[in-house]
């Protein structure tokens, strides 16, 4: 602080003691002012996407409705719906097992967009067994709790 000072007087010599003030005083403030607007994003890791996706796993494997509702934020699209349909799937299986694949991700403010594939194999009531696959885009909102689903595009593979 002291060269700077220095320096300045030096430089700023035809300046008078007042104007000199003024230039310090808004040099201070303009600096305090620019870190307090500079704030480190909030990075979010892909092994926090990869935990979430095999935590959407498991618990859609274990056909549980409410617990599986817990993943969802609460403005998830169209939420009470997709429980009620999902709640009705899980009534007309006996077996499901799910892969979910991570592509890619992105972060976005408190939003992380993520893209992925998919392999699902279920067996229903009746025996039936079946294989399916697909792609998705699921986008999650970074809230205290954690990654809440928000919503998803392309393939469904929850049913």
């Amino acid at each position: 602080m002291n060269i700077l000072l220095s320096y300045l007087k030096n430089k700023l010599r035809h300046w008078d003691c007042k104007k000199l003030s003024i230039f310090l005083i808004f040099l201070i403030f303009s600096a305090s002012g620019l870190e307090a607007k500079i704030k480190p994003k909030t990075k979010i890791e892909k092994s926090l996407v990869e935990n979430i996706l095999s935590l959407i796993e498991s618990t859609y494997e274990k056909r549980n409705t409410q617990e599986f509702s817990q993943i969802l934020d609460n403005d998830f699209e169209n939420r009470l719906t997709f429980i009620s349909n999902l709640d009705n799937y899980f009534l007309s299986v006996k077996f499901l097992n799910l892969y979910l694949i991570l592509d890619t991700y992105l972060v976005d403010k408190d939003k992380v967009l993520v893209k992925l594939h998919w392999f699902k194999k279920e067996i229903n009531n009746s025996g039936v067994f079946k294989k399916s696959k697909g792609s998705s885009e699921f986008c999650f909102k970074d809230t205290p709790e954690g990654l809440k689903l928000l919503y998803i595009r392309k393939d469904n593979p929850f049913f």
